[in-house]
């Protein structure tokens, strides 16, 4: 229900809330007496352990095959075969940091390219066509994030304002989101948080959720870690340049559609929510740079087209639910501005 908000409305949501949860979590602070490059070295550490909180990535997705089964207004529609090339870019920047608050920014760009094959209508059985086509959407999102303390327990308070539009600025969509979280405990090896979340979007049925962060250092080479609802992975370091995970990660897509077409709504949004199992390796590229590989199984939970900006989920295109193999590459850079 949240993944299209977790992977493309609030990814610097995300990334703010688990990026100053890990810093109280961890006993840093924003002190004056605290070095740049001493920030600069701990950020290093924690975005290795979480792609999250790298300032940029650019990643290309594949999924060779995926089965189309789709229903118009309840009744079968179409069927037949895709396959969907992504490529996204997403970039973090700072804008103010004080004291106990901080201000940031972040920029995405998402295309999907769908090369449909084997096309056919269930009124018109016996002829089949295909179809390609791509779309791009774009997102920019502002964070305000507030650290300080409640009951006598690290808190942070995080509001966000996120928009997502096509190249040509004429369709969008929009979401407010607020994030409380708390630190609950801090050891050597272990932190847990917890908090919940508000969110306020054209089409979300349940504006709030719960939200768990939780790390635990087996040893010096092995750590879990668990932000949920978003991503939980087991991580092995191998060396010092390479490391393997096992991820099972939240992730999704959206598009803009202008239909011209009596029966459907003209402006309409296409969105996809999914969940990822897979291995990810990675491989430091000298000081910043990290490549990252990975493949697993896709599970495609919805796949739907609605009226957009409305406030109600009626969709009037609904896909059946499907499992598919994917495969990721990814280019990442480490922090490279103080936050």
């Amino acid at each position: 229900m949240y993944y299209n908000l977790l992977r493309l409305l609030a990814c610097s949501v995300v990334f703010s809330f688990f990026f100053f949860t890990s810093i109280s979590s961890q006993g840093v602070k924003s002190e004056k007496n605290i070095s740049d490059s001493i920030k600069m070295a701990y950020m290093e550490k924690l975005a290795l352990k979480n792609p999250m909180i790298r300032q940029f990535s650019m990643t290309s997705e594949l999924i060779p095959h995926r089965n189309i089964s789709s229903k118009l207004y309840g009744k079968d529609f179409i069927k037949g075969d895709a396959t969907i090339y992504r490529n996204s870019m997403l970039f973090k920047m700072p804008v103010k940091d004080w004291k106990n608050s901080s201000l940031s920014s972040s920029a995405s760009v998402l295309n999907q390219k769908f090369s449909m094959h084997n096309m056919t209508h269930y009124d018109d059985p016996n002829t089949t066509y295909d179809l390609d086509f791509s779309k791009t959407t774009l997102g920019l999102s502002l964070n305000y994030n507030v650290r300080g303390k409640l009951f006598n327990k690290p808190v942070m308070y995080n509001t966000s304002i996120t928009g997502v539009t096509d190249p040509s600025f004429s369709e969008y969509d929009y979401s407010f989101t607020g994030v409380m979280m708390f630190t609950l405990k801090r050891t050597q090896t272990t932190t847990l948080s917890l908090g919940g979340v508000v969110l306020i979007s054209p089409g979300v049925k349940i504006p709030g959720f719960m939200m768990v962060s939780y790390t635990h250092q087996f040893n010096k080479n092995l750590e879990l870690s668990a932000n949920l609802p978003y991503r939980l992975a087991l991580r092995q370091e191998l060396n010092t340049k390479n490391s393997l995970s096992f991820i099972n990660e939240m992730s999704g897509s959206k598009a803009f559609f202008n239909i011209d077409n009596r029966y459907f709504p003209e402006k309409s949004s296409y969105g996809t929510s999914e969940i990822k199992s897979g291995l990810l390796y990675e491989r430091r590229l000298g000081r910043k740079f990290v490549l990252g590989l990975s493949a697993g199984a896709l599970y495609t939970a919805t796949s739907e087209m609605k009226e957009n900006n409305t406030w109600d989920d009626s969709y009037f295109i609904k896909n059946k639910s499907t499992l598919d193999a994917y495969f990721d590459i990814n280019i990442s850079l480490l922090p490279f501005i103080n936050w």
